[in-house]
């Protein structure tokens, strides 16, 4: 299943859910059909079974004529209440796990081609997450409602038709009363909707502070800083404005559901009393009046609450395809869905010349007229004070944003014409905040090659070496089985700067011949971090190595320095010529050097 740039509707509830299993949803409509014009002939058999019944209490009629009418009675109760309960209940389970397997892959696959900016959109992340949100169930809950829908409106048409026939007023005055009870309950379902919509902002926050408050990875911190008071009246005042606005939508529905319950107890009373006349005038027979008033009413009771309810259900439902209309209509990257190539050119040259950059939002530039060049096999260090625009270059470098000005070129050919599963290949990066995956030891590292564990992968054992996996291995339960953090209940933790290490071993067994280090051991100590640096360069012999850092120990390590300023490139060259120049990168080093002293 493929998501295109389009207008969707309620009607693609149907088609998308078709597509996931036809099958299924064949079954579901048959049974939505055959369930709708129940009522209907529970009215005519209804009928017949009063009126042999009399007959026979009078001794007009034979007690074999009563069978067949009851026992066609007991046949649809019965398949009134199997067809639409547990049978249609195991077709849901069915349905939702297709729909899991297709349409929530289907977002998925969408999701991992948007453009990087949308993630640091506060309003396009939100309404990411709102469609990203259990899709399949989303899905599978829409389909039910409009098959609800489909058996309610067969039994409202049934059961009129038979009123048409013989009180042809009550049929006009149910038509006539539906109609605004379904545009108030539309009405309700994209206030509901919108509501939520509103609130989800405020949501989306205070469940990231309830995680805050509550999880084992901020445990330290609450205890040291003490900040759980605070944190909670933070929570508690986003949890407030969240219940004001649902609180405040779901007042106005209850208001309009009140005044559309009163409208259909008025309805009930006026039905029967209409349907008296006719049988007074002998146009109706009592036994038709007594099934169709039971009919009419179990409809109403039933149908009074429900329609409304699948209305707004529904118009829920529409507000969310709007959603993925407007998802869809994203822009997206083909290809960042790719894994990384393995049939990649000889690397050659990076060059940035005049290179400006500015954030979607932002009305200043980060780089501003930025130029340098990277030859194969070399080891360069980016370094600068924070915010210096560092990690934008890498940003840059890596594809995540292409709104830039100037030329990024990677052999000679414009960063923005390579294809995003070879751009991939180049780069190797690890990033301040890495990932840490609750997967094994030996799984966590192989994921930087792209590869299964089975596969050969380039560096393996060195990295190893000289990252010392292999004494963090032996420290766990099941070596390098063993699953990292607490996720499930095998899991083993273990220290951030072993993570770290782990970390760094995932990137230095990976295939790119470019690997970049972004600031990843910013938390360790300036000796730990030079420490880490030396042996990744040595793992990293043959390939060219980038390494971004605000903390000078390991530029010593480079080929050659790159200091940014201000999104300026300020200098340029080995420590020697830089220490020797007297300038930024100077000053910079000996501020620092008590650090390795």
């Amino acid at each position: 299943m493929t998501l295109k740039k389009r207008n969707y509707t309620l009607f693609d509830v149907i088609t998308i859910t078709f597509r996931a299993s036809p099958i299924l949803c064949s079954i579901k409509l048959f049974i939505a059909f055959f369930t709708g014009i129940l009522p209907a002939i529970q009215v005519v058999y209804t009928a017949t079974f009063i009126e042999r019944s009399i007959a026979v209490a009078q001794g007009t009629g034979y007690t074999s004529e009563v069978y067949m009418p009851l026992i066609v009675l007991l046949v649809l109760v019965a398949s009134s209440l199997i067809l639409p309960g547990s049978i249609n209940q195991m077709l849901s389970v069915r349905l939702k796990i297709e729909l899991f397997k297709r349409f929530r892959l289907a977002i998925t696959k969408h999701r991992a081609k948007l453009a990087y900016y949308y993630v640091e959109d506060n309003d396009t992340y939100d309404l990411i997450m709102r469609v990203s949100d259990d899709p399949g169930t989303n899905m599978k809950n829409s389909f039910d409602h409009l098959m609800w829908l489909v058996q309610m409106m067969l039994n409202i048409v049934s059961v009129i038709a038979l009123l048409f026939f013989h009180v042809i007023g009550v049929a006009f005055i149910i038509l006539a009363v539906s109609v605004p009870i379904l545009y108030f309950a539309a009405k309700n379902g994209k206030l509901n909707y919108q509501g939520y919509t509103d609130a989800r902002k405020f949501v989306r926050r205070y469940e990231y502070l309830g995680e805050v408050l509550t999880q084992r990875d901020t445990v330290n911190e609450r205890s040291v800083f003490g900040f759980s008071e605070p944190v909670s009246e933070k929570y508690q005042g986003l949890f407030d404005e969240a219940k004001h606005i649902l609180l405040k939508t779901f007042r106005q529905i209850f208001k309009r559901t009140v005044i559309a319950d009163v409208a259909t107890i008025f309805l009930s009373i006026l039905i029967a009393v209409l349907m008296i006349r006719p049988v007074l005038g002998g146009n109706l027979t009592f036994p038709l009046y007594v099934a169709l008033v039971g009919a009419i009413f179990a409809l109403i009771q039933y149908s009074a609450r429900r329609i409304p309810n699948q209305v707004l259900r529904l118009s829920s439902t529409s507000q969310y395809m709007r959603d993925l209309t407007k998802f869809c209509a994203l822009e997206t990257i083909e290809g960042t869905d790719l894994p990384p190539s393995r049939n990649l050119p000889e690397f050659k040259q990076i060059s940035f010349k005049n290179v400006h950059f500015n954030y979607p939002g932002l009305d200043y530039e980060v780089l501003k007229g930025v130029s340098f060049d990277i030859a194969p096999g070399k080891h360069y260090a980016i370094v600068g004070a924070n915010g210096a625009g560092k990690s934008t270059i890498i940003k840059l470098l890596t594809g995540l944003y292409t709104n830039y000005t100037g030329e990024i070129k990677i052999n000679d050919r414009e960063l923005k014409t390579i294809p995003q599963d070879e751009l991939k290949a180049y780069f190797s990066v690890v990033h301040q905040d890495f990932a840490r995956y609750s997967i094994t030891l030996e799984e966590n590292i192989a994921l930087g090659a792209g590869v299964n564990i089975d596969e050969k992968m380039p560096n393996t054992q060195t990295a190893y070496d000289l990252l010392n996996i292999d004494e963090i291995a032996a420290e766990l339960p099941y070596g390098k089985q063993t699953i990292l953090g607490k996720a499930v209940a095998d899991g083993q933790d273990i220290s951030g700067g072993q993570w770290q290490r782990v970390v760094l071993a995932r990137a230095a067994v990976n295939f790119a011949p470019v690997k970049i280090l972004d600031e990843p051991t910013a938390a360790l100590d300036p000796v730990s971090e030079s420490n880490i640096y030396q042996r990744f360069e040595e793992i990293s012999q043959g390939t060219t190595t980038i390494f971004i850092s605000h903390r000078l120990g390991s530029t010593k390590l480079a080929d050659e320095i790159i200091v940014i300023d201000g999104g300026l490139m300020a200098e340029r060259g080995t420590h020697e010529e830089l220490m020797a120049n007297k300038g930024l990168y100077a000053e910079m080093y000996d501020s620092q050097r008590s650090w390795y002293q």
